[in-house]
């Protein structure tokens, strides 16, 4: 993973911000923005709306970011570990997963 520049801040988006402005996450150009899974799980809560927070749930959907990481983070929380989500635009996402070693 590369390391980011001491220049860069970290913004965590929520769930109410993005159901704001579903486009606020390309907002923040050199920076990088986080989001948490439990953000875009509850995200996926209002995306069967016929409503306005409806449409922009389904409008802060980015490509690959639904079902599976929720999926993920079952999995990897069953084994005790984490999931974390790291986005820089013009860069991409990287999605990092620790598992604890196994003792035997």
């Amino acid at each position: 993973m590369e390391a980011i520049p001491p220049s860069q801040k970290h913004f965590v988006l929520d769930t109410n911000v993005l159901l704001h402005d579903p486009q606020s996450m390309f907002c923040f150009q050199e920076h990088v923005v986080w989001i948490p899974v439990e953000v875009l799980e509850e995200l996926d809560k209002f995306k069967s709306e016929n409503t306005t927070r409806g449409a922009n749930a389904r409008g802060a959907e980015s490509p690959g970011a639904g079902l599976g990481l929720a999926i993920v983070r079952t999995i990897v929380e069953a084994h005790g570990g984490t999931v974390s989500i790291r986005s820089v635009e013009g860069a991409g996402t990287t999605v990092q997963v620790e598992l604890p070693l196994a003792l035997s």
